[in-house]
């Protein structure tokens, strides 16, 4: 299995990015990137989400496919996310129809495991899986707390801040892989 610094990436500007760039914390932890049972994952989603109320799984039943990603420090599941073929309805529809849009739902760290690295390495963990499915974009509801981790892993902002009743503020994020 590569290391977590040996997998590039892309930043928002087409340079080639390490990704010990964003990880290099976890070089000297005990790191598992894999696929997760979703319900292995509520438990970081309810912790990770707060306030907010996490659906119980099967979170997404309507979903085509779905990717649960995670990330093990030692034996603890500390870092979360679905990828989820759904379009993205602001975008032009060619891609979207054919199920190479796909979203980000429920992506979530442990607090005490934050700004260490972890949600990076779930991030491009699951980009290299849905890229195999020939994905061409990715999108994601992003929190306005979180949009600068976006905007650092190459998305894009489109739009202004939403607020809905029972969500937390956010905006649409998106990121192209198409070609990348």
């Amino acid at each position: 299995m590569p290391t977590l610094g040996s997998l590039p990436e892309r930043d928002g500007s087409g340079h080639t990015i390490a990704l010990e760039d964003e990880c290099r914390d976890l070089e000297a932890l005990d790191v598992r990137l894999c696929l997760v049972d979703e319900t292995d994952a509520f438990e970081v989603r309810r912790l990770g989400l707060a306030p907010a109320r996490p659906k119980r799984p099967p979170a997404y039943p309507e979903a085509k496919e779905i990717v649960h990603v995670g990330a093990y420090c030692g034996a603890q599941l500390v870092s979360v996310a679905a990828f989820v073929v759904e379009p993205f309805e602001d975008m032009e529809t060619g891609p979207a129809a054919s199920g190479r849009h796909w979203r980000i739902r429920g992506m979530a760290t442990r607090p005490e495991y934050r700004r260490s690295g972890f949600a990076s390495a779930v991030l491009y963990h699951g980009i290299r899986l849905i890229r195999k499915r020939a994905a061409a974009l990715l999108w994601c509801n992003g929190r306005t707390t979180a949009l600068d981790f976006y905007l650092r892993h190459g998305f894009s902002r489109i739009g202004e801040e939403r607020r809905l009743p029972g969500v937390q503020p956010h905006f649409h994020c998106v990121k192209i892989l198409e070609g990348r």
